[in-house]
């Protein structure tokens, strides 16, 4: 050991471990299989990005786009969770902005900074201790912009919803005058700060009509078409999810 050049290192013992196996493992760490925790695919990042090793930050990059996908049929099978790939805790959004930001990952930046507002407002303004013991937190400006971002997408979803109901049924409706009734039917519960307040708790980014009452007289053409304008509406809203969490646009694959 006397003759061995020694480098001293400010990374953390957890980083560096991780980082150190798969250079050793190669490709074979983490497993194709296997799940990983956010804190492993965030170490492979973060550390592959400062050392320049591309294959590395692939790597990692590539678990962690299995959650902060830009494409929001992808992103709403997890919805903020876990994947197939990736282990993620909800306050691990915190850590994942900042990343995102260092590593300028703007599309993914913003999945992030959407999700952080759906944490309760006291994890929100904490700190939040990383695997490797190191202290994250979201900056005062983050919270505000994405807060304001989220009133926005509120705004813009209850706007939606109030003019789905006043849409006629569909042209090739067979029951028209019973349909018609039947969306008239659930006007009443779309008023005042009900629906706005439904929104913001079930999320901006969810459907507003995922079923209608048992004992609705909508048809079974009529249901599918509002639930596919329902979907394009929220994969539209997607691609304006960077200019709305005050972050640089990016090309959305929906």
């Amino acid at each position: 050991m006397d003759d061995c050049p020694v480098m001293r290192v400010s990374d953390s013992f957890h980083d560096f471990k991780v980082f150190v196996r798969v250079m050793y493992d190669g490709l074979t760490f983490p497993g194709i299989e296997e799940q990983v925790e956010f804190a492993v695919a965030a170490a492979l990042v973060r550390l592959g990005h400062k050392y320049n090793a591309t294959r590395i930050f692939d790597i990692g990059l590539k678990r962690l786009k299995s959650v902060f996908s830009d494409n929001y049929v992808s992103w709403n099978s997890a919805r903020g969770g876990s994947s197939s790939s990736l282990a993620l805790k909800a306050e691990d959004h915190i850590e994942a902005a900042n990343l995102f930001r260092t590593i300028e990952r703007t599309e993914m930046l913003a999945i992030a900074l959407y999700a952080c507002t759906e944490l309760d407002e006291e994890v929100r303004a904490s700190n939040i201790t990383r695997a490797d013991g190191f202290f994250e937190s979201l900056s005062s400006e983050d919270i505000a912009r994405s807060l304001d971002g989220r009133d926005r997408l509120v705004r813009q979803r209850t706007k939606f919803a109030f003019a789905m109901i006043e849409l006629p049924p569909r042209l090739d409706c067979g029951t028209r005058a019973q349909c018609r009734q039947a969306l008239l039917s659930v006007k009443p519960l779309f008023r005042g700060d009900e629906i706005v307040n439904g929104i913001a708790a079930g999320g901006p980014l969810g459907p507003v009509f995922p079923d209608w009452p048992p004992d609705s007289k909508l048809c079974t053409r009529c249901r599918m078409y509002f639930r596919a304008r329902d979907l394009q509406f929220r994969k539209d809203i997607w691609r304006d999810l960077p200019s709305l969490m005050g972050v640089v646009e990016w090309k959305s694959a929906t």
